[in-house]
């Protein structure tokens, strides 16, 4: 869907130049990702006590949240998306510094320090063109998407969905799914540059020192590491892909 589309930006190559030396900091990437869990945690529990306090969640009305929503029900705590699971990872989900790190081991060309930033931009950008509170059981999915997305704008590795689907363990058609929801949503502003970065790390990391969350939702590097050195039979990647939700036709509480 996308190959053509980062294939004929002219100079994309070049976007590499013009990123600071910040942005290959592993060390920086993974402490932003785990604050991206941390502000996900975060909404999740704020959404599940609304949800349980039986105070409506905003409908998904605008024309921002038409092309992300599958269901939006009485009887979800939140509005499900395609990049929402049957079931939320938030406990046994890796860290997304895990799911890159994994990611990169199999594909280091594709998926190196940069990009990792790059897709943590387009988080921050899709979360703010749709107003849509990232939450555990969105965010894996939702970062993977990003990852695919990066790859494609700001390498010239030549990436198709099928073989990314075949790293990732999920359907090529699942993979195009949530690439196209990611960049109609974003307004297809694919490219990303050390602005956009440093201003997503700053967002999550405001995030994370504002909120009265226990530090264990922040993971050491030691669990990075362990996680990253997982077996090939149960990766990172492949213990936080429980499937997509059942789509319907979205309407209001």
């Amino acid at each position: 869907f996308l190959y053509f589309i980062g294939s004929s930006v002219v100079g994309a190559a070049n976007d590499r130049e013009r990123m600071n030396s910040r942005l290959d900091d592993p060390v920086r990437l993974a402490s932003a990702l785990a604050a991206v869990g941390a502000a996900a945690a975060s909404n999740t529990l704020d959404l599940a006590e609304r949800f349980r306090s039986r105070c409506a969640v905003p409908p998904p009305v605008s024309g921002r949240f038409a092309p992300c929503v599958l269901r939006f029900s009485i009887d979800d705590p939140e509005p499900m998306t395609c990049f929402h699971s049957r079931v939320a990872a938030a406990a046994a989900a890796p860290p997304l510094a895990a799911i890159h790190a994994e990611l990169r081991r199999l594909a280091p060309d594709a998926f190196d320090t940069p990009v990792g930033f790059a897709a943590l931009a387009l988080l921050s950008r899709f979360e703010t063109a749709t107003a849509l509170a990232v939450t555990t059981a969105m965010l894996h999915r939702l970062y993977l998407a990003c990852l695919l997305v990066a790859c494609k704008a700001h390498t010239d590795v030549g990436l198709r969905n099928k073989d990314y689907a075949r790293i990732v363990g999920l359907a090529a058609a699942e993979v195009s799914r949530m690439e196209a929801t990611l960049v109609r949503a974003i307004g297809f502003r694919i490219l990303v540059d050390a602005q956009d970065v440093d201003a997503a790390v700053a967002k999550y990391s405001d995030a994370e020192a504002t909120t009265a969350m226990d530090l264990s939702l922040v993971e050491s590097e030691d669990t990075i590491a362990q996680a990253a050195g997982a077996s090939r039979t149960e990766t990172p990647i492949e213990c936080c892909l429980v499937g997509p939700v059942t789509p319907s036709s979205p309407r209001s509480s």
